[in-house]
């Protein structure tokens, strides 16, 4: 006799016996951290991740626009080379600048704000997203931020390539992320392993919002509370990186004294996986 009267279906959860074998490897400590991952600690962050998402998405499509309208206007402009661009990033860098010796540095970095608040924390949890009048259902946060995280865990840098491969090419890894394969010809389902597009705007986003630096906050703040990391009398703080992922080049350049001098920075551009990047301008690139 069934008593479910709730309309609430069973779940039921396949494990797959290489999965119990991980999870209970030594060598396999990524695996053991996915499956007991508190999700629940992360709600915040998964409702700034939609808002912005749909954020993001609004002004995407407002820049769209725009272009369209002024596709010939940039040509006109006097643009500064791209090495006199190399030259005035390196030279507005915080430690490139004159200062006192008892003066400190410390470079605050603005974030994006998003101006959509409709997500509930109550309509949202690990395989449910939020529900949108239109469009397609965004992936879970929840499934996106675990391969990053997964993919930090394995010793490989957190960057959409690495995730994209490791998703692609490692089954059990797939299925802890509670991702699921798309096959020719299924219709589109917010629960199949994303593209590499879209692991790209997830990492944009959770950087340009700040979400990733509010969840470094977090995690560092609990270890000290319990004692994981023991608290020291000098913090370090590094005022010089920029988030472009894109590698370091050396620049040349005179100083006041006439002389020759080398400095290292990050690259001014980056790779573009943009669908129009042969078309489309975007700043900076």
């Amino acid at each position: 006799m069934n008593t479910n009267t709730t309309g609430q279906q069973p779940l039921f959860l396949e494990v797959d016996n290489d999965d119990k074998i991980l999870l209970n490897s030594a060598d396999a400590l990524w695996y053991k951290i996915l499956y007991y991952l508190n999700c629940e600690e992360y709600i915040p962050f998964a409702v700034e991740y939609y808002n912005d998402l749909y954020d993001f998405n609004k002004k995407a499509a407002q820049r769209k626009e725009e272009r369209k309208s002024k596709s010939t206007e940039h040509e006109a402009m006097n643009i500064e080379s791209k090495e006199e661009a190399k030259e005035r990033l390196l030279f507005e860098r915080l430690e490139a600048q004159k200062k006192a010796s008892d003066e400190k540095i410390i470079f605050n970095e603005e974030f994006e704000e998003s101006e959509h608040s409709t997500v509930d924390a109550g309509q949202i949890a690990p395989g449910m997203v939020p529900i949108r009048l239109a469009g397609k259902k965004p992936k879970c946060f929840f499934s996106l931020f675990k391969s990053f995280l997964g993919t930090v865990l394995m010793g490989f840098p957190a960057e959409p390539e690495n995730v994209h491969l490791l998703l692609q090419s490692n089954p059990a890894f797939m299925r802890i992320c509670a991702f699921a394969p798309k096959f020719e010809n299924d219709e589109y389902c917010y629960k199949h392993l994303p593209s590499l597009r879209k692991l790209e705007q997830f990492d944009q986003i959770m950087t340009e919002y700040g979400i990733w630096d509010k969840i470094k906050i977090k995690e560092v703040s609990q270890n000290l509370k319990e004692g994981i990391i023991k608290r020291e009398n000098k913090l370090v703080g590094d005022t010089t990186h920029y988030h472009a992922y894109s590698g370091f080049e050396t620049l040349k350049y005179i100083d006041d004294n006439g002389k020759e001098k080398k400095k290292s920075q990050s690259k001014l551009t980056k790779k573009c996986g943009c669908d129009e990047k042969k078309t489309v301008h975007t700043p900076g690139n």
